[in-house]
């Protein structure tokens, strides 16, 4: 809660009486701990609490953090002063008791870093809250380097007042005067006034219930209104804890190369939650509400300070609001004139109605007069008075006769009502006003015209910051950031028509306090990311057909030397198999030959031929000779082929004499018999006629052994 003390004391002590400097405060603390010593200004006062630390307002606490922040001095009174009072140069100036030799603080005997057990001496620091000390505590707008308060200018801290209305470009036209004197200042840059990012943050630690939401307000202005608040939801921090919330000096919310003032819109803050670790996320998001200074201010004068006054508007005249400067198409419901319908163009001086034959008495161009802004545009509506002088028309009005009209605006156009009569539109008529009015309703096609306003928006001539160039950011390294990024500004919006807020409330979560400051930021959204279109590389373009045919050509490796594995391998077996093969061949070449196709168990058996075999061979041979001779002679000799029939039937008989013989020569023989395969069947022999055909049917021989002479042997495997 800011302090109830006005000027010319507006600071509280900690026993609640209001002084006009901190140091008076300090003052009343050293004395009623040494009431028999002399307060010295220019002494080290962090001796004042015996240990602790003494803040501004006279309390002793443990920590230098524990203590309240210096308040800023305000605008109107923009100087900071030795002993921590702040005036105005146009109506007062600093106490002469610190001036020259005795602005100077004490030194004191400190420990020396290097050398340790020496003592050196080191001067004390004259801080914002007039003490000295060797640490200042933190403290709220301009530090005692920089004093003067220059609250319209970007750079707000500078050294004196020349310095303040000294022009940044020495060739701008800038004139200037004390913001005292209620003129406005040629050149503001950031809000200069009852700002809402100066309404500093009230350090305090709140618990905070796991079952039940918690409200907290971290900034209160000097009427008690909250404006920033977080709303923590319940379970937002797992456990019941609490959280606590500190001020941020001025000294330390630079970042990069926009100053403080340029950037931030509400008030900045520090928090940390005692159950939490810094860098630990919230369980559930923490909602932050804050009103945000979005008026825009441009290097000169603002378009709202335009419109502060219709008979003070610029050197060249006065301007039509941006936010009725369009092209419509116009429409008039009366019982006269139904459906009546024409079209309007609105510029920044001048306003062109065409309404045809359906109204033809006002048709006519005409400049603009003057202009009254009853309501302010807040980004939805607003209402001004607007009177032109007609310059060119066709209808019953006279040149340079007056024409005036109330132009509301509101979210889908612009409702003009006006007296009707060509001699009574002299004067606007009230909002509430009914009778005797003409309205006509202008509309636009918002895809194909935007108003001034919104033309300007990608400018930096927009009359105020918009939703989507606002952001809940943080401090990290020096630089200012949005916790959104782009998509997410633009999906959720720090404000938007259906908040049901005025345009300067705005809200948004954020997922933790471990951030060094938080605050609503002006940050333009980051335009959308340009896609360029994506040049291949040689890798791209032939990845594929390389890819592919190594693929194929490695298979087709594999595949090779798998198959020429398996040809050598089966080649192995093909070569041993062959190998038996050909003994097998050799073995039974054997047998035929010596054997006769009778297989002889015996280890050592002489191998001699059967001379039955032989004779058997010999009758086949002579078989087969006579069945050739039978058939080349069958039709020759019909007689010689009975005599071949009988000579046949003797050699059947002879075979079969053989046959038996060969058989009681096996019984006989004293050894072992295995039979073998017959040898090679008779052919018949002779026709096939039923009358004279033989059986066909192969006979058997069998053959027993036989031994021969002196012969050589050879042994069976």
């Amino acid at each position: 809660m800011q302090s109830s003390c006005e000027y010319p004391t507006p600071y509280q002590c900690f026993d609640g009486v209001c002084v006009s400097s901190l140091l008076e405060c300090v003052e009343k603390t050293f004395l009623l701990r040494n009431p028999d010593d002399e307060f010295d200004p220019n002494a080290n006062h962090n001796g004042t609490c015996n240990g602790g630390w003494v803040c501004g307002n006279g309390l002793c606490v443990p920590s230098a953090d524990l203590c309240p922040l210096v308040p800023a001095c305000p605008y109107d009174r923009p100087l900071r002063c030795p002993d921590g009072s702040c005036v105005n140069t146009t109506v007062a100036e600093c106490s002469d008791e610190f001036k020259g030799d005795k602005l100077k603080c004490d030194k004191i005997k400190v420990s020396d870093p290097e050398n340790e057990g020496d003592k050196i001496s080191v001067d004390l620091t004259r801080c914002e809250d007039g003490t000295c000390r060797l640490e200042c505590l933190p403290a709220g707008g301009c530090p005692q380097s920089s004093p003067y308060y220059c609250s319209f200018r970007r750079d707000q801290c500078v050294v004196d007042e020349e310095e303040c209305f000294t022009p940044s470009d020495p060739d701008a036209d800038y004139t200037g005067r004390r913001l005292l004197d209620e003129t406005v200042v040629d050149l503001v840059e950031v809000c200069p006034k009852d700002c809402f990012r100066d309404v500093a943050a009230t350090a305090q630690t709140i618990s905070v219930p796991l079952l039940s939401p918690t409200k907290v307000d971290v900034s209160v202005d000097a009427l008690g209104i909250p404006r920033t608040q977080l709303l923590i939801p319940s379970g937002a921090f797992g456990e019941s804890s609490y959280i606590v919330i500190e001020p941020v000096p001025m000294s330390e919310l630079d970042g990069g190369d926009r100053a403080f003032a340029d950037i931030v819109l509400s008030t900045p803050f520090r928090c940390r939650v005692g159950s939490l670790s810094e860098d630990e996320q919230f369980d559930i998001n923490v909602t932050v509400n804050a009103y945000v200074d979005r008026k825009r201010y441009f290097g000169g004068a603002n378009a709202d300070d335009q419109d502060a006054d219709s008979d003070d508007d610029s050197a060249d005249g006065p301007l039509v609001p941006c936010e009725l400067q369009a092209t419509y198409s116009v429409s008039y419901d009366a019982e006269d004139k139904s459906a009546c319908s024409g079209s309007a163009v609105v510029t920044d001086t001048t306003i062109e109605l065409d309404m045809g034959s359906c109204d033809d008495d006002y048709n006519f161009e005409a400049e603009l007069t003057s202009r009254d802004i009853r309501t302010f545009f807040d980004g939805k509506t607003s209402e001004s008075c607007l009177c032109f002088t007609v310059t060119k028309t066709d209808s019953d009005y006279d040149k340079k006769k007056l024409w005036c009209a109330l132009f509301i605006r509101y979210a889908g156009g612009v409702d003009v009502r006006f007296f009707g009569g060509t001699n009574n539109a002299t004067q606007c008529p009230a909002g509430t006003s009914t009778g005797g009015l003409r309205v006509y309703r202008l509309t636009r096609d918002v895809t194909e015209s935007d108003d001034a306003c919104e033309s300007a928006t990608s400018s930096a001539n927009s009359a105020f910051v918009l939703p989507e160039n606002m952001c809940f950011g943080f401090l990290r390294d020096n630089e200012w950031q949005c916790i959104q990024g782009r998509d997410e500004r633009i999906a959720n919006p720090v404000w938007d028509d259906n908040s049901g807020t005025p345009p300067d409330r705005v809200s948004s979560r954020f997922p933790s306090c471990e951030e060094d400051v938080y605050a609503f930021l002006q940050i333009d959204l980051p335009p959308e990311p340009i896609k360029k279109k994506h040049v291949l590389s040689w890798w791209e373009k032939y990845r594929v057909i390389i890819l592919s045919t190594s693929g194929s050509f490695i298979f087709f490796l594999i595949l090779s030397s798998y198959a020429l594995s398996r040809l050598i391998r089966y080649r192995k077996k093909y070569k041993q198999q062959k190998q038996e093969l050909n003994a097998l061949h050799e073995k039974a070449k054997e047998l035929d030959e010596y054997a006769g196709g009778l297989g002889i168990a015996d280890e050592e058996v002489d191998m001699v031929a059967n001379p039955l075999v032989v004779e058997m061979q010999e009758l086949q041979d002579q078989i087969d000779k006579v069945n050739k001779e039978m058939n080349l002679q069958e039709q020759k000799d019909e007689q010689e082929m009975d005599g071949l029939e009988r000579e046949r039937r003797r050699l059947f008989d002879e075979i079969k004499r053989v046959k038996d013989e060969m058989a009681k020569a096996q019984k006989a023989a004293p050894t072992r018999t295995t039979e073998q395969a017959p040898a090679p069947l008779l052919a018949a022999v002779g026709p096939t006629s039923s009358s004279t055909a033989l059986t066909n049917t192969p006979v058997r021989h069998e053959f027993g052994q036989m031994q021969r002479g002196a012969s050589k042997k050879k042994a069976i495997d």
